[in-house]
């Protein structure tokens, strides 16, 4: 499931649920398989500390790059709390994140076009590993 939709972002990932994220400062999850209606499809609502510019998946990763350079990572097994609450290491509003194909981090790209490219490990090894494109 990958690809361009009619509105203005993308599809991402592999999972069975769709998840939005919002300019009204949530992210929903929601069953496509369940029976008609939005209230019965709708199995999630979760509050962002800001509006949503992006999210990726990979795995049970799910990574939400909000405006105010927040990053919140959420196990998809239990989204009641962010696994990881980060601030962006760009000086600048994100513009976009997607995940490593291997589920080791990610990549944030920044307005002004630098890219960040992190690792979910929190270890000082992992953390070392960090870095940005000028």
């Amino acid at each position: 499931m990958s690809g361009e939709s009619r509105e203005e972002g993308k599809i991402v990932g592999e999972v069975w649920q769709v998840i939005t994220g919002s300019w009204d400062r949530t992210i929903k999850c929601w069953d496509p398989r369940a029976a008609s209606g939005p209230e019965r499809s709708q199995i999630g609502t979760y509050k962002q500390p800001e509006r949503v510019n992006s999210l990726s998946l990979v795995g049970n990763h799910l990574v939400v790059a909000t405006a105010g350079r927040h990053v919140n990572i959420y196990d998809l097994r239990n989204m009641a709390l962010p696994e990881q609450r980060r601030e962006s290491s760009l000086k600048y509003q994100t513009r976009c994140v997607r995940c490593y194909p291997n589920g080791t981090g990610y990549a944030l790209s920044s307005v002004e076009g630098r890219v960040s490219m992190e690792f979910f490990d929190l270890s000082e090894a992992a953390q070392a590993k960090n870095y940005v494109y000028p």
